[in-house]
């Protein structure tokens, strides 16, 4: 988990991703008017080897296609989700497979044991990716 502390921020008036060390310290500085939204990396990767950060999209899949459910909220895990933070755990934040306005969180690290997650997108570049899941 050595990246868990490796660290990204949306521009939201450039409309890109700022990954240089160096910018990132002068962001928590000097940032006035709120235009950069500060992402941790959760240090998982993907079944790719991609870094998994918060605000990422990620579409949990089962190689085997078995469903995986969670018994506690009783939804279904595999589909789209975006990854979200909590203090001391990451999350898979999904809206409910009827489209209800409930949202089930589900331990990131957990998931990537269990199922193939690939990063597929990020909230600022492809939000276009969850409509289905709204």
């Amino acid at each position: 988990m050595q990246n868990r502390f490796k660290f990204r921020a949306w521009d939201s008036i450039a409309k890109e991703y700022i990954f240089d060390s160096y910018a990132l310290y002068e962001l928590f500085v000097n940032d006035i008017d709120n235009s950069y939204q500060v992402e941790q990396c959760t240090g998982l990767k993907d079944k790719n080897g991609k870094l998994i950060y918060e605000g990422d999209i990620v579409e949990v899949t089962s190689p085997e296609n078995w469903n995986i459910f969670d018994e506690y909220s009783n939804s279904e895990i595999l589909g789209k989700g975006v990854v979200v933070t909590k203090p001391g755990c990451a999350f898979i934040k999904k809206n409910d497979i009827d489209g209800e306005e409930k949202k089930y969180y589900f331990a990131l690290y957990s998931v990537v044991e269990d199922a193939s997650v690939e990063v597929i997108g990020n909230i600022h570049e492809n939000s276009e990716l969850l409509e289905g899941n709204k």
